[in-house]
């Protein structure tokens, strides 16, 4: 769409540079939101933050296809190919899953805020080291930037950064 000029910009969300954008087009960050381990409390008892290779022999729940690029390269790093046994896009429903037991999933911040609170048998672990996946804006990159795309810029950039740099809440 922004491609063929039917929208000026979009708000989007990137794993490490791993966006496929239109060609032409330019990414302006704006924030970053932490990644959350997602389990059931009996796996997370006694624990304050979660190291990914640990649950290497664990199931996985596997989000949106971008979200599910992110849990492969990020397992990669850490020397294991996840066992994904769902995946989903219906973040309730992959909170709901986790809390069951059997699986875990990772989560961004703003999935965990927009679904107001986790099962009562689900605990959030931040990551050692942390992840991050970026919230930015989209627009076709021209000399001429366009109105609406300078005021979303200048609205956007008003925002309390904080707000955005989401925090798991264990």
């Amino acid at each position: 769409m922004l491609r063929d000029g039917e929208v000026d910009c979009a708000l989007i969300f990137d794993y490490a540079g791993a966006a496929e954008l239109p060609a032409g087009s330019v990414f302006t960050p704006l924030w970053r939101e932490t990644v959350s381990l997602v389990l059931s409390d009996d796996r997370a008892e006694g624990l304050a933050v979660a190291r990914l290779g640990d649950y290497a022999a664990d199931h996985w729940i596997a989000g949106c296809e971008k979200c599910r690029g992110h849990l492969l390269a990020a397992s990669a790093e850490c020397g294991f190919e996840p066992e994904i046994i769902q995946e989903t896009d219906n973040v309730p429903a992959m909170l709901a899953m986790a809390a069951a037991g059997g699986a875990v999933a990772l989560v961004p911040g703003l999935a965990l805020a927009a679904a107001r609170t986790l099962p009562d048998d689900a605990t959030a672990l931040p990551l050692e080291p942390p992840r991050y996946r970026t919230i930015g804006l989209v627009s076709m990159d021209t000399a001429n930037e366009s109105p609406q795309v300078r005021l979303a810029k200048r609205l956007l950039s008003r925002i309390d950064g904080s707000v955005w740099e989401l925090e798991a809440a264990a």
